[in-house]
Formats: C-alpha cells, sequence, structure tokens
C-alpha cells in the first residue's frame, strides 16, 4: 500500500470530548490499538491563539505509543489517523489559530525515533493543513530527548 493510499484511508472518529473553539479528544480503533489525539488551547488573546496537539496509543496489552510507532505495521496507520483527526478539527475550528504545537519523545535507546516520522509529517501535510514549520528545538531529560515543533499559519 503506498503512502497516499495510507493517507486517504477514512477512519472512524469517536469525538468524546466534542470539538469546538475549547479543544477537544478523539478515540479511533484500528484493529486492537487504540488512538486519543487531544486539542488544548494553551495561549489565547486578541492577536493570537496557539493550539497544543497530543496523541497517544494504547493497545489490549497496554503498549504505548513508542513501542507500537516502532512496530512498521502500525506507524503509518497510526499518523493517517491523526492527520485525519487534526484536518477535520483545524477545518472546523481553525480559522483563528496562529500556532500549532507538538512534541516526539525520542527514547535514546531506540534506533527507530518518532521525530523522523513527524519530520515526514510535517514536510508531507502541515502545508496542506495551512501551516508551515516555525521551530523544532530538542529538549533533554534524562535517558529521554524530546523534540518540541512549532507549526505557524502561512501566510
Amino acid at each position: 500500500m503506498l503512502l497516499t493510499e495510507i493517507f486517504d484511508k477514512q477512519f472512524d472518529i469517536d469525538w468524546v470530548n466534542h470539538p469546538g473553539s475549547s479543544g477537544g479528544t478523539a478515540l479511533i480503533k484500528i484493529n486492537d490499538i487504540e488512538i486519543e489525539v487531544g486539542f488544548d488551547f494553551v495561549y489565547r488573546d486578541i492577536d493570537t491563539e496557539i493550539l497544543s496537539i497530543y496523541f497517544y496509543v494504547t493497545n489490549e496489552y497496554h503498549d504505548f505509543t513508542v513501542n507500537l510507532l516502532n512496530r512498521n505495521k502500525y506507524q503509518f496507520l497510526i499518523f493517517s489517523a491523526v492527520y485525519q483527526v487534526v484536518k477535520e478539527y483545524l477545518t472546523d475550528y481553525g480559522e483563528e489559530i496562529d500556532l500549532i504545537t507538538f512534541s516526539a519523545a525520542k527514547d535514546e535507546n531506540q534506533k527507530n525515533n518518532r521525530n523522523k516520522l513527524y519530520d515526514l509529517f510535517i514536510k508531507r501535510y502541515a502545508s496542506k493543513l495551512g501551516y508551515e514549520l516555525m521551530e523544532k528545538n530538542l529538549i533533554n531529560y534524562p535517558k529521554v530527548s524530546e523534540y518540541e515543533y512549532i507549526l505557524k499559519r502561512k501566510k
């Protein structure tokens, strides 16, 4: 299956916290995994709105995001599902959102890093959503590093 076919796939979205101008939460099930995608406004004033997006993944064995993303059979399906939720949210509520933030944890013991998938995702799909990469910062913690991404609305 080609990457474009995966990203064209439609998933059933269950909005458990109804989306709106104050954020929202969605769940998607794919086979034995469940993906939660959340939207929270971290800053708002008259001139600026900053939206934080997070997602995490679990399955019946309680494996979490990093383990599942490092299994090739799920990587792109997960990102495709997250993309669909983000696209739907921004289409309906994103007109005033100036900046989007999210992060990718990187376990130093893993060869496959989530940030590589995020980089691919941003390169390929951010502009389709009307955004571009503004900053990518590396934050180091003991045993774990995290990349923080900031997207800005294209002018």
